[in-house]
């Protein structure tokens, strides 16, 4: 939890595999994007394998009105997870902070995407 109240808390579709490490490291990278971004709101991450379950059509995407992420995670590194959690986190904040529009779309070459790109790489520096 972060000093603000803001959190983020996995559900873990089945069939994602994480080692007994992986998933210590998670738990503790949600409580630290949640207190580097000072996230006021309480999220859902989902970790999942099926894009078509979730209608992803990318890796990740962020859901303001549901309080939610999800983060797609079949074959890919553990860096590269943790890199898409931090860049949607990103984008949880800017919506808290009314930077972001109030609805899903598509943001591509603009300033939030390029503002979580930036950030989502030093929180994983940092990290």
């Amino acid at each position: 939890m972060s000093d603000n109240g803001g959190s983020i808390h996995a559900k873990i579709e089945r069939g994602v595999v994480l080692s007994e490490e992986q998933h210590r490291i998670l738990v503790s990278y949600f409580q630290y994007c949640s207190r580097a971004l000072g996230l006021k709101g309480n999220y859902t991450c989902y970790l999942v394998k099926n894009r078509k379950k979730f209608g992803l059509d990318t890796t990740a995407v962020c859901l303001f009105h549901e309080n939610k992420i999800v983060i797609y995670c079949k074959d890919r590194l553990l860096a590269d997870v943790l890199r898409s959690i931090a860049h949607e986190a990103t984008h949880l904040r800017q919506f808290e902070m009314g930077l972001a529009p109030d609805e899903k779309y598509l943001h591509f070459s603009s300033e939030l995407e390029d503002g979580a790109n930036e950030l989502a790489g030093k929180l994983l520096n940092a990290f």
